[in-house]
């Protein structure tokens, strides 16, 4: 169990300072964020972190919440918490969608607020699926899409980006090999003989003629406008 728990709270950082960092997150509710209220207590009685559950708001309000949820994958959309899976709700469309706003402002669910408990899946499953839903949100709202890609060990060189309909595709070859059991196909993403491809899937085409990428100490940043009809296209990384 404390192996579990372990998992759960490094998890829950990662995660917390993914949406923290975030343009489109208006705020997250974390104790054991800098920037919460309660994080003073949170280091005295919680130091390794204050739990695996968090919740954040979501620019665009409730049709952009609810986007946002629908289009993960990785994520159980269900009112539990405590499960070793990822878990995700949005409770203004859900759990609290009887009565009216006010009702729902006194007891702290605001239209975009989204709330997550954090499983012990590998982190890197975690925020690729997270950022599949900050896709579906951004074409709620029209705003850009920025999608972080980790890939530690792959030159720039290597590194191939292609878009097509409405899938993003990273191909390279590693010069990391990884332990058997950390190999995963969740996301489509191998990890076998250094090989390294990675697909993100978009619930409609991508505008590849407006896509950015930057390419810098091992991340890949492809900021993305609101989706559009494309024929495929392959766009270079760039080092900045």
């Amino acid at each position: 169990m404390s192996l579990r728990i372990d998992r759960h709270l490094e998890n829950t950082r990662a995660v917390a300072d993914f949406l923290a960092g975030h343009p489109q997150v208006e705020s997250v509710r974390w104790a054991s964020l800098p920037s919460s209220d309660q994080y003073e207590k949170a280091q005295k009685y919680c130091p390794k972190g204050s739990g695996a559950v968090l919740a954040f708001e979501i620019a665009g309000g409730v049709e952009a919440g609810k986007a946002f949820v629908e289009a993960l994958t990785l994520h159980s959309h269900v009112a539990n918490i405590g499960d070793v899976r990822s878990l995700v709700i949005h409770p203004a469309s859900t759990t609290h969608s009887q009565g009216g706003d006010a009702d729902r402002l006194s007891a702290g669910v605001t239209p975009g607020l989204v709330r997550l408990a954090v499983g012990i899946e590998h982190i890197d499953d975690i925020l690729a699926d997270l950022e599949i839903g900050k896709a579906a949100q951004a074409n709620q709202t029209g705003d850009d899409f920025v999608l972080l890609a980790e890939v530690p060990g792959v030159r720039r060189e290597d590194l191939d980006l292609t878009i097509e309909a409405n899938r993003i595709t990273l191909r390279g070859e590693r010069k990391i090999e990884y332990p058997t059991e950390e190999r995963t196909s969740v996301h489509r993403r191998e990890r076998e003989s250094g090989i390294f491809r990675r697909t993100f899937e978009f619930p409609v085409p991508v505008d590849a003629e407006k896509a950015e990428a930057v390419y810098r100490d091992g991340i890949l940043r492809v900021r993305l406008p609101k989706a559009a009809s494309h024929r495929p296209r392959q766009i270079a990384v760039q080092t900045s």
